[in-house]
């Protein structure tokens, strides 16, 4: 790579007012920032180097709809690994937009264009859904650009993007309470479908193991186990074909932990697979030591190993030790997320516990941990705050109570009274999230997307004179 970036820059300095000179050093810093991405994290120098190349290219020659592809798609990668690390994202999100939709506006032809406009829509998706919004729109027009381009069936690229797209869709259905086994479904054949094209393609294998991991982790799940072990599979194949990406690692460390938590409620023995997350976890750590996600699986697994030694006999002030550091670890990459803190609170809480038991003065150690749930709640306040928003719009619709009469729902006034009562319903379930601790923050976002989208719906509906989505049952 610095051999590469010595001979592009030498040709860039020969050819300055050359276009292609430029374009070519940010194809080069594009794979970097790709490799950094799922590696080690140094993603912003090579970001800055390759934005600086094609700024440069689009000033000599403006309006060139592959470099305006290729900087929505240097964008996107930089936007994705600030998300990971928690940060706000919104403008680059609208920066990678403008310049795919750009693209597209000038070369409407080209796939390239089109499909970075897809992966564009996509991200948006899953920033909108990551804020407890809704994504349905914009993994609409993800799904609609990648099935209009042309030879999709063969691409196997193109069928990962989709399989994508369906999978935070089902995502966003799972939090909701909706059904999602269909887009769930479509995911798994999209990969599948790439992995017939392509079965070396590592990111296919990588998120065919999210898949089956997913509906593993589902109420309702009917063969957990069995999916559990497909992920197992699929992420070793992954991980085999991108021995440099965390990926793979982190989600055998959640796989092997949601089997540590299968054992102990079937009676057995969670230890070996505790071990095996943590092996992972550690192993993803060892390629990008900024990533809060892994810090904060090392401190969930060293706590359940804490309640372990408990229930044993033996002491679970070690364990509880290194599932606090991982959480601070965790806080300090990642200050703006709520699971460093979520987790610090967790392991000190239990600490307090472990004294309270034998006998020791708890109270400090439970302040500390309240003082750190505290700072993880400032998320669920927010998302609380939205939908008590949405609540009081939607009482309006049935004139000032967010729940109907006893009898509502014929007559005129019938789709503003189901609505309502639909609305109400939705509050009713985030109301009954919130009644539980710790909270299920993604849930309650997804409750309060769907709130959203409702009102959205209904307004839509209103404007346009027909019913309410209440009205057409």
């Amino acid at each position: 790579l610095a051999l590469g970036r010595t001979a592009l820059a030498q040709a860039a300095a020969i050819a300055e007012s050359e276009p292609s000179a430029h374009d070519a050093i940010a194809e080069l810093e594009q794979s970097a920032v790709a490799s950094e991405l799922y590696g080690a994290g140094e993603v912003e120098p090579p970001f800055a180097r390759g934005l600086a190349a094609i700024d440069r290219a689009l000033e000599i020659l403006p309006g060139q709809p592959a470099a305006l592809a290729l900087r929505a798609r240097l964008r996107r990668m930089l936007a994705y690994d600030r998300r990971n690390r928690g940060e706000d994202v919104t403008d680059q999100v609208s920066l990678c937009i403008a310049d795919a939709q750009r693209a597209v506006e000038l070369a409407p032809a080209r796939r390239d264009g089109q499909l970075e406009l897809a992966w564009a829509y996509l991200l948006s998706g899953e920033v909108a859904r990551g804020a407890g919004q809704d994504p349905s729109e914009q993994l609409g027009k993800a799904i609609a650009l990648a099935q209009a381009a042309s030879g999709i069936d063969r691409d196997p690229d193109n069928q990962v993007l989709l399989g994508l797209a369906f999978k935070v869709w089902a995502d966003h259905q799972d939090a909701t309470g909706e059904d999602a086994e269909t887009n769930r479904g479509r995911a798994l054949a999209a990969y599948t479908r790439a992995l017939e094209l392509d079965p070396s393609l590592g990111p296919a294998w990588q998120n065919l193991g999210i898949i089956y991991y997913t509906r593993a982790s589902q109420p309702r799940s009917q063969h957990p186990t069995d999916d559990l072990e497909h992920a197992i599979g699929a992420f070793e194949k992954s991980r085999a074909l991108r021995p440099n990406s965390y990926v793979a690692p982190y989600y055998l460390g959640a796989v092997h932990e949601a089997l540590a938590q299968h054992a102990r409620a079937h009676g057995g023995d969670p230890g070996p697979a505790l071990a095996r997350a943590l092996e992972m976890y550690r192993a993803g750590l060892a390629l990008n030591p900024g990533l809060p996600h892994l810090h904060n699986g090392i401190s969930m697994v060293h706590v359940q190993q804490a309640e372990d030694a408990w229930e044993r006999g033996e002491q679970p002030d070690p364990f509880l030790a290194r599932a606090l550091a991982a959480a601070d670890a965790a806080v300090t990459t990642a200050p703006a997320q709520a699971d460093g803190y979520n987790n610090r609170g967790e392991a000190l809480a239990r600490r307090a516990a472990y004294q309270h038991a034998r006998g020791q003065d708890p109270r400090a150690l439970a302040r500390a941990a309240a003082e750190a749930y505290g700072q993880a709640l400032a998320r669920r306040d927010e998302l609380a705050g939205q939908i008590e928003a949405y609540a009081a719009k939607a009482a309006t619709l049935s004139g000032g109570s967010s729940t109907p009469a006893p009898g509502a729902g014929s007559g005129p006034s019938g789709s503003r009274t189901e609505a309502a009562d639909d609305l109400g319903a939705l509050r009713a379930r985030a109301t009954e999230v919130l009644a539980h601790t710790p909270v299920d923050l993604a849930r309650l976002a997804g409750l309060a997307a769907a709130q959203q989208a409702y009102l959205t719906a209904y307004e839509k509906a209103e404007t346009a004179g027909g019913p309410g989505p209440g009205g057409a049952r």
